[in-house]
């Protein structure tokens, strides 16, 4: 024994007492970690359609919103005790400091309660609130509008929506650009450097703030709603509605089923090991290893996303495993060595375990550092947080246990269970007696799940992450059946170039010249081609006297486009109802809806002529409301807005996007004119990347677990032999969520990493110590007996301690959470039965001089 490892023992109270300081800072500092509920956590840094989103966010103001699903308590939205209620809710909601504007059935202009024709459009508009308003035509507007049918009002009139808009945060678009101009560049001189580091507080800084004042109004408008719930149901949604409460599951379950978990591994500690110390010191250690990294990240302000919180319960399982390996060593010296000094049996534990369990934690770093490729930020934070982690895990584990067991030393230590001892030994004699079950079984799970894998489908349908019970589901299921859909999806069309002059100047002076005579003709193509200069101006209003009186009071500019001429409606109709064509839609806005209402209001269709003009005589409230959303002045460029009904039976997101992007660029041959966005297309974007990165490094992970085995064993059959259970467990996972209709998302991507981080763990110990079994008996079948009855006592406690823990979450609320939960219980099943049957009966195959080898 080194005369330094007996100076450590010497010390141990003062490296205790150091410890339980570095302990003490990371608990003060947990309370102030902070979690990243946004939106923006959950897209891809290096994804182009990002910049498109912002860009079309900014140039339409079309940012995020909640919307409150309002249903009456008498049943009818529109009687007077429904609107009574709904004003002063309403007007609650617009006094929430961060909301810019509150869209419900009382302030959206009535265009035909009554219909009064075309020419109305100047007068000022008509709403619920105007005093001699027709409630029942009102009724009848919201039913069959082209605007408002099936998203203001239920068609059964029981329902309605209150939209609620957020600003867009043009300065966080700024501070984002501004840190991603520096990270894209390849070499930062120190000045840069400086400026880099600068921009990236800047971003953090101004995000701390704005989340904190998300957090503050999202308290405060579920305040609002709930001191409203004694007078109607409601229920809140929005896509910033469903990453906050997925968050607010995350951090239910790490606490109450977190607590859960840690109660059933100290009962089956307990049933392993019949004795509270050796309960005590492997989940003590384990437990601060992730305190202790959860408070660095705390220190460090690093924010924990939805995906990089699952840390903490896979660190608990790496740490966990280390510690449980390193006390059956301990308690098997301890028995064999006839009660030898305690320093001496300690120091031959930490010696004949560091090798193992230092293989272990490389090789799984291999399957985490994979997920850093992936692009994602929370995945990059996930991969790395767990990266740092399994090698803090490694010193924790190797420093702390020799402190615990010294000083509260090793106790009466008893045999291993007679149980557990017969189902090792059941197992052992399956490797050795069964061969031809054991092959069947490996093909057959390989083919089966092999044929799962082809199988499986990236998605993620925010409806079926939560259970039916759960208030946030019933909210999104009522928005989808009756207010026409959840999730906000985007198609922009530029307008053809080459055209946009030509075709509206032209074919509008043939319309005036029809109406108005030749003398008008001069000026009108005068002032239209410059500009709607004076000469235009003079000519309209002398033509169109009545029209323009109505219209005068906006003030706005006239300006030609493509979009207010009768072969752009075209366009737009012809891709506006493909959507509504299409089964997950629900509520399409577009352009092409304005128009409806325009004929609607006229009885006509209307020509060119009209519709140029159309966009002058609207009031602003109702630009605002009918053309602004859908049209940029000046791009010429249009938006249709859908809303996807999440629950929709069999919906593939992927599929619906590029069905709207076939039809649009081949079938109408818009080609590059036409782009498809929202964070509908970015989640998809996110997770179809993060599978396609983890799918295909796959290969180059177990590639990298190869060659690490290769210097491990100093073999190639047995790098092979090492790396075959590890290879069909990820399969059997990935198969069986082929095969289950479980999608892989956000969530359960990260399943591969794990299975491959648990499986190398397993055969890695198992096969050191079958290693040193056939040294000394120099015989394979005992070797793995021998094997069977030690090492994987550690690895069976380890397995099945950890797979009570994580069973639990199968009860949570949360369906990511279940998911999860148990895929990481079975990965520790799986692991276990590769390590213990599959592995050695592989190894049985090996020639003995291989071994011999070894020895």
């Amino acid at each position: 024994m080194p005369d330094l490892f007996k100076s450590f023992l010497a010390r141990k109270w003062w490296f205790l007492a150091a410890y339980l300081i570095v302990l003490a800072l990371a608990i003060f500092k947990i309370p102030s970690a902070h979690l990243d509920a946004s939106s923006d956590s959950l897209t891809l840094e290096t994804d182009p359609g990002l910049a498109l989103y912002r860009e079309i966010s900014a140039k339409y103001r079309s940012g995020d919103f909640f919307v409150v699903a309002y249903e009456a308590a008498d049943g009818d939205v529109l009687s007077e005790q429904s609107l009574s209620h709904l004003s002063s809710l309403t007007h609650d909601l617009a006094s929430l400091e961060g909301i810019e504007s509150v869209t419900s059935i009382l302030n959206v202009p009535l265009l035909q309660s009554p219909s009064q024709g075309l020419d109305s459009l100047g007068d000022e508009p008509r709403t619920l609130g105007t005093h001699d308003v027709d409630v029942e035509l009102a009724r009848a507007e919201f039913q069959n509008s082209p605007v408002y049918k099936n998203t203001l009002v239920s068609k059964d009139s029981t329902t309605t929506a209150v939209l609620l808009s957020l600003p867009v945060d043009l300065e966080y678009y700024r501070l984002v650009d501004e840190r991603n101009s520096w990270l894209l560049k390849s070499e930062l001189s120190e000045e840069e450097q400086i400026a880099s580091e600068r921009a990236q507080r800047e971003l953090i800084d101004y995000r701390t703030q704005r989340q904190d004042q998300e957090a503050a109004l999202l308290a405060e408008l579920r305040s609002t709603v709930d001191a409203h719930k004694d007078r109607a149901t409601l229920f809140i949604g929005g896509v910033p509605m469903i990453a906050s409460d997925m968050l607010s599951f995350i951090r239910q379950d790490l606490t109450v089923f977190g607590a859960a978990s840690i109660a059933l591994m100290v009962l089956a500690l307990a049933l392993f090991f019949k004795s509270w110390r050796w309960v005590f010191i492997p989940l003590a250690i384990s437990s601060s290893v992730v305190v202790i990294v959860a408070g660095a990240l705390a220190w460090m302000d690093w924010r924990l996303s939805i995906i990089s919180a699952n840390f903490a319960s896979l660190l608990l399982i790496i740490s966990l495993s280390i510690g449980i390996h390193l006390t059956v060593r301990f308690r098997e010296y301890w028995i064999a060595k006839d009660h030898d000094s305690l320093d001496h049996v300690l120091w031959q534990t930490l010696k004949a375990m560091i090798k193992p369990c230092a293989f272990a934690v490389l090789t799984t770093l291999v399957a985490f550092l994979s997920l850093i490729a992936s692009g994602i930020r929370p995945v990059i934070d996930f991969g790395m947080i767990m990266s740092v982690g399994m090698v803090l895990a490694l010193f924790v584990c190797f420093f702390l246990f020799p402190i615990l067991v010294s000083i509260i030393g090793p106790g009466n230590i008893q045999h291993r269970d007679s149980k557990t001892a017969l189902l090792l030994a059941s197992w052992g004699n399956v490797a050795l007696n069964r061969p031809k079950s054991v092959y069947f079984v490996s093909v057959f799970a390989f083919i089966a799940f092999g044929i799962g894998s082809t199988m499986v489908k990236v998605e993620n349908r925010f409806i079926d992450y939560f259970d039916e019970s759960t208030e946030i589901y019933q909210g999104m299921a009522l928005i989808d059946r009756q207010l026409g859909g959840t999730t906000p999806l985007e198609i922009v069309i530029d307008a053809p170039a080459a055209v946009v002059q030509s075709t509206v100047s032209e074919s509008v002076t043939e319309q005036v010249d029809d109406e108005y005579g030749d003398g008008f003709e001069d000026g009108f193509a005068d002032g239209f081609d410059e500009g709607f200069s004076d000469g235009f101006d003079d000519g309209f209003d002398d033509g169109f006297d009545d029209f323009s009186d109505d219209a005068s009071s906006t003030n706005r500019e006239r300006t030609p486009s493509w979009w207010f001429s009768m072969s752009g409606v075209r366009e737009i109709r012809e891709l506006h109802s493909f959507i509504e064509s299409l089964d997950a839609s629900g509520k399409v806005v577009s352009l092409a809806t304005t128009v409806d209402v325009a004929e609607m209001l006229s009885g006509d269709p209307l020509d060119d002529f009209t519709l140029a003009f159309l966009q002058t005589v609207m009031p602003d409230d109702v630009n605002e409301r009918l053309v602004e959303p859908y049209w940029h002045r000046d791009t010429d460029q249009t938006r249709i807005e859908v809303r996807i009904v999440d629950s929709t039976p069999g919906l593939v997101r992927q599929n619906y996007v590029a069905e709207i992007e076939r039809f649009a660029r081949e079938e109408m041959q818009l080609g590059d004119r036409v782009e498809v966005t929202g964070m509908l297309v970015l989640y998809n974007n996110m997770v179809q990347s993060l599978f396609d990165s983890q799918i295909t490094t796959l290969a180059t992970v177990f590639f990298g677990i190869f060659v690490m085995f290769v210097v491990l064993f100093r073999s190639l059959i047995l790098a092979i032999v090492a790396i075959i259970p590890n290879a069909l467990a990820a399969l059997c996972i990935i198969g069986f969520m082929g095969l289950a209709d479980i999608p892989l998302d956000f969530m359960t991507i990260t399943i591969a990493a794990i299975v491959v981080g648990i499986g190398v763990d397993d055969c890695i110990h198992y096969m050191v110590r079958f290693l040193e079994e056939f040294k000394l008996t120099q015989d394979k079948s005992a070797a793995l007996k021998n094997a069977h009855s030690t090492i994987g006592s550690a690895m069976s406690y380890t397995s099945w301690t950890i797979v009570l823990g994580f069973a639990v979450l199968a009860l949570s609320l949360f369906t990511p959470s279940v998911v999860f939960g148990l895929l990481t219980a079975s990965a520790m099943i799986l692991a276990l039965a590769g390590a213990l049957i599959l592995m050695p009966r592989l190894m049985m195959l090996v020639p003995d001089r291989v071994f011999e080898a070894k020895s």
